[in-house]
């Protein structure tokens, strides 16, 4: 085993974070040509915030590795862990006129000021403004 393995499994026992399998699709023909391995911090980041705050505060977490997730790394974090309930998201209903208490950012842009956010209550995806500061934060990192 490499010394970088060895190191990463250790990190991974200590902190008691998840993994989860992401499929690597290939852009030209949309096929999955392969499989990556994204660990999950254990909780979400203590307060929500904008989409340029999430992505400062996940790059000054540890040795700066963890980084928003990208949108299919989101729905696998829901898929994979949300609905097994592991992970321990929030997923609450919220009526239409409290948005925000289940919606975690990605750091896939959708465009001009806007990024893919996930509703873990329902599972839906959709964008919204970079500078909306009522926003979860679950910081991940490549293995």
């Amino acid at each position: 085993m490499k010394l970088l393995e060895i190191l990463n499994e250790i990190e991974v026992r200590n902190i008691r974070s998840y993994t989860i399998v992401v499929p690597i699709i290939d852009k030209g023909t949309g096929k999955v040509v392969g499989n990556k391995k994204v660990l999950v911090a254990p909780e979400d980041l203590k307060q929500k915030m904008n989409w340029y705050d999430a992505i400062k505060a996940c790059k000054e977490l540890g040795d700066g590795k963890w980084r928003l997730p990208t949108k299919e790394e989101l729905e696998a974090m829901y898929e994979q862990l949300h609905e097994q309930g592991k992970g321990n998201f929030k997923s609450t209903f919220v009526p239409l006129s409290l948005p925000g208490q289940s919606n975690y950012w990605s750091s896939s842009h959708y465009h001009h000021g806007r990024a893919w956010m996930m509703n873990f209550y329902n599972g839906h995806t959709y964008y919204g403004p970079n500078s909306y500061s009522a926003t979860l934060v679950r910081p991940v990192r490549n293995l």
